[in-house]
């Protein structure tokens, strides 16, 4: 194992190493001021004046001097010299302060470099991006060029410029005159592109807002912006796009402006990226026109803060000192500050600018003064704007020395002698010049523990001072001295506790906002927990402020039980009283409450029957009661007492209830609501509800025969169809038999009535077939058989093909065939067991012409005659045996048809193939 090692400095090394630590800490010092002497140093000349100030937001900006290469970060208000060249990087704002007036606002992303020359006019070359240049009306005016573009903006003239990356130069002037090298002016309000050399109108004249302009307003709900332009294009769509972000990829305005030159869009403060496109007509494409940046700053008036309206301040010999406060406007460079002696500030005593939203007034006398602020703009040079509302205090002079106003500990408060210390304070005055207190044991102070004489205006009582008091009441006070000795009256006498540790006094139970049921008040058990050894008091009120007790009761252990109070809200607490001390813990809010409503019955009841279906619940309902957790519900038969159904913890208003073992006959059931206990309430019930009801038990139609699933061969079904049977322990008058054919050829559904127990059924193809008796009883109860039941009739292989199919004689029936036997008869063998024949003949289209059931077990042929039906051409003829159903009107058994063809040809007659005469045929 390592052995541990400690090193201790020896102690004749110590004294040269603090010194070495030293004399590094100072050199560090030094070479930190000697940097940033340095550093600052290259932000201005020695030896030429500035032409202007700079000032920026978001970020910083950036500079670099005419005859140096280096670019240098700027402070706020760094200066700026002839030939400087200014960059603002992405985000970046800046304003460059000329001395005759003029502002040059930079956007983001720009370059532009400053010359003032000798005869006072001011220059500018824009490099990149956009700026605006604001002439002021005193100036001589600026020279703006850029990509081989030069403007003169005259005196109060505004022109924004902007230039692109393809070179092109946008021009907007705003207000005032600016005229090109050539002496071409550009109108206020008019937009020029200089791109090549070539001037020319862009598509779109945006008249408002301008480039990077900034909309300053003073109200709390969003700002109308005014769009405006003018159109050198007709017929095309415009829509309008604004954007909190460059790239417009969340939208807060997207609307079509096709037909508009102008329109207004509200918009809360923040900075917006705006856009107008032109659309064509189908609406698949947008084509960039304009687009621009904006920013809206919302500056709401200055909200004074101290003093407070109405505020008296007081003094002797000395005037106050009045420290006024107000919350910042946003934008305000700096306030204007005014106090008066009028409320309509005609008079003004005081007026003072401030960069901060503060300032100390030392020179007030006695009077009633009103002050206001005004900050002052230097945004699109509005300049005081937006003055706050007018606050007014006093200042009052009085004869003598004010009597000190003790602050803490409050009157009749326990100090913890464990504590490090513990501190006595009082209201400072401003012309006292030392503080006498006092600590007794006395009332009337005599016999002081404590005297101490201080120039704050509070002293600390060390732990030792602490330590050296009994536990039990101690009194204080305070007198003041001024400048010529003279004495205050004393202050009012304060008490207070010392103690060992600290002081507990808290209730427990039950909580804050506790309801409880009165019948459970007298066992409820309040209970507290307390150090203190004083007579303590256990308090019911009817208010929060215990000015009408309803109850009281001295207690010297920690609990209290057996209280009897009426319905209703109430307060407790716990209090300590003594001479000169009174303790109570915070009130809280007992609520004494009834029972809960009973819960109105619903079914089943006297007037409406519990009818139960075989292997069906009973539903028992009823109406909720207001505030209960669950229900309880219990059956008994009428006239009895014995409980035969119980349930508990019934959470719905609904139960159902298992009733296949009662006998039909007459019940009770009753039910009753309740409340779980938990933190906050008491457990609580209501009272019994009930009713009489009767229980009828439904006894449906049971289904016989044929069984369910049963399987019935095809031949029986038809030759000996089934017979439906059903039985019934509920008498009924008629019943209604139906049977529904669920699959197989021509499906459908029979319904059959009967006051029976049997339906004969006829003769039924094959298939599925289900099958159900619906019925009332007597006394109008649905007692319908409870499920369905089916059977299966087998198919039956179809009857083979007819043997020796023929058209008799030929198959080829020509124009002196048919003149001589105007039909054709078709003819077969016999296909045993057929009871019919279906014979069809189709047109090479293979649509039906004819069609024909023969019934006739024994018929071999058929004699077709309406030839007239009949055109030139080849046919198909069928013949295939059937049964059929007694009604002829469904097949029971199908057939294999045989199939043939036969041709009939003629040559047309004179009238072109027309029939002359009905009847007659077409060779005729």
């Amino acid at each position: 194992m390592k052995k541990r090692t400690r090193f201790r400095l020896k102690n004749d090394l110590a004294v040269p190493f603090r010194i070495a630590i030293f004399i590094c800490l100072i050199c560090a010092a030094v070479s930190y001021w000697l940097f940033h002497q340095s550093f600052f140093r290259a932000l201005s000349k020695m030896g030429e004046e500035p032409i202007a100030t700079i000032t920026f937001k978001y970020k910083t900006a950036e500079r670099k001097f005419l005859e140096r290469v280096v670019w240098d970060r700027l402070r706020q208000n760094s200066p700026v010299y002839n030939g400087d060249t200014i960059h603002t990087a992405d985000l970046s704002e800046a304003t460059v302060w000329f001395v005759d007036g003029t502002t040059l606002d930079l956007a983001e992303n720009t370059m532009a470099q400053i010359f003032l020359h000798g005869d006072g006019l001011l220059a500018t070359d824009l490099e990149k991006g956009s700026l605006t240049v604001d002439s002021a009306e005193e100036s001589k005016g600026v020279i703006l060029t850029s990509q081989k573009v030069q403007v003169s903006v005259q005196a109060g003239s505004s022109l924004s410029a902007t230039k692109s990356e393809e070179n092109s130069v946008t021009l907007s002037l705003k207000k005032g005159t600016a005229e090109f090298e050539n002496g071409e002016s550009v109108a206020a309000g008019e937009s020029v592109v200089v791109a090549d050399g070539i001037r020319s109108k862009p598509a779109l004249t945006v008249l408002s807002p301008l480039p990077n302009e900034k909309f300053l307003y003073y109200d709390e709900e969003p700002l109308a912006v005014d769009f405006s332009w003018a159109m050198n294009l007709q017929d095309i769509g415009l829509r309008l796009q604004i954007s909190q972000d460059k790239n417009f990829k969340h939208l807060v305005q997207n609307i079509d402006a096709s037909g508009l030159d102008k329109l207004s869009v509200k918009l809360s403060r923040g900075v917006y990226y705006w856009r107008i496109s032109e659309t064509e007509k189908k609406g698949q494409k947008e084509t960039g026109l304009f687009t621009g940046k904006f920013q809206i700053i919302q500056s709401l008036k200055p909200e004074l803060i101290v003093p407070v309206n109405d505020f008296t301040y007081t003094y002797r010999r000395q005037t106050p000192s009045v420290r006024f406060i107000w919350r910042e406007s946003e934008a305000a460079t700096a306030y204007n500050f005014v106090v008066s002696k009028n409320p309509d500030m005609s008079s003004p005593v005081i007026e003072k600018r401030s960069s901060s939203p503060s300032i100390i007034i030392s020179t007030l006398g006695k009077g009633t003064w009103y002050y206001q602020v005004t900050p002052y703009y230097v945004v699109n040079r509005t300049g005081l704007a937006n003055p706050s509302q007018v606050g007014s205090f006093k200042i009052e002079q009085r004869g003598e020395l004010l009597t000190p106003l003790l602050v803490a500990p409050v009157n009749g408060a326990f100090i913890n002698k464990t504590r490090k210390s513990e501190t006595l304070s009082w209201r400072m005055d401003e012309e006292f010049v030392t503080y006498n207190v006092v600590v007794s044991a006395n009332k009337n102070l005599t016999s002081p523990v404590i005297s101490r004489e201080t120039i704050e205006n509070y002293i600390s009582l060390s732990q030792d001072e602490l330590k050296k008091l009994k536990d039990g009441e101690y009194f204080w006070a305070v007198t003041q001295t001024d400048s010529e000795g003279n004495v205050s009256p004393r202050s009012e006498v304060y008490s207070f506790y010392a103690a060992t540790g600290e002081i507990e006094q808290r209730t427990v139970f039950p909580p804050d906002n506790y309801k409880i049921w009165q019948p459970l008040l007298g066992d409820i058990r309040f209970t507290w927990k307390s150090n203190l050894n004083l007579t303590q008091y256990f308090q019911i009120s009817s208010d929060k402020d215990f000015t009408d007790i309803k109850f009281e009761a001295e207690s010297t252990g920690s609990s209290y039980y057996g209280t009897h109070l009426d319905y209703g809200e109430y307060y407790w607490r716990i209090t300590t009283k003594d001479e000169n001390f009174k303790m109570a813990t915070p009130a809280k809010k007992l609520s004494v409450v009834d029972e809960l409503y009973a819960p109105a019955v619903e079914f089943p009841s006297t007037a409406k029957k519990a009818v139960v279906r075989p292997e069906e619940p009973c539903q028992f309902s009823w109406k909720d009661s207001e505030g209960a957790d669950y229900y309880r519900i219990r059956l008994y038969r009428s006239g009895s007492s014995e409980v035969i159904y119980d349930e508990n913890f019934i959470t719905d208003t609904t139960a159902e209830v298992d009733v296949k073992d009662f006998e039909e006959g007459r019940y009770r059931w009753e039910i009753q609501a309740f409340t779980s206990e938990t933190e906050l309430t008491s457990r609580r019930s209501s009272q019994l509800a009930g009713t009489d009801f009767t229980l009828r038990k439904i006894r449906p139609i049971v289904l016989a025969s044929p069984k369910n699933g049963a399987v019935i061969g095809g031949w029986e079904a038809i030759e000996n169809p089934p017979v439906l049977q059903w039985n019934s322990r509920e008498p009924y008058v008629s019943a209604q038999v139906v049977l529904t054919k669920k699959s197989g050829l021509e499906a459908e559904e029979k319904v059959y009535i009967k006051n029976n127990f049997s339906q004969q059924l006829p003769s039924l193809s094959s298939g599925i077939y289900e099958w159900t008796v619906m019925a009332s009883s007597l006394d109008e109860f649905d007692i319908s058989a409870m499920n369905k039941y089916s059977f299966t009739v087998e198919e039956i292989p179809p009857f083979p093909v007819p043997e020796k199919a023929r058209t008799e004689k030929t198959s080829y029936f020509n124009g002196s065939y048919l003149r001589k036997t105007p039909y054709i008869v078709f003819a077969w063998d016999k296909v045993p067991r057929a009871q019919g024949y279906v014979i069809e003949i189709m047109d090479k289209k293979n649509k039906t012409v004819f069609r024909e059931i023969i019934d006739d077990a024994e018929a071999k042929s058929y004699k077709y005659e309406n030839l007239v039906n009949l055109s030139k051409g080849d046919f198909t003829w069928k013949v295939r045996g059937v049964v059929l159903t007694d009604d002829k009107k469904e097949i029971l058994i199908d057939g294999i048809p045989a199939v043939n063809k036969f041709t009939i040809d003629y040559a047309i007659n004179s009238a072109g193939g027309k029939r002359k005469k009905k009847g007659e045929l077409y060779a005729q």
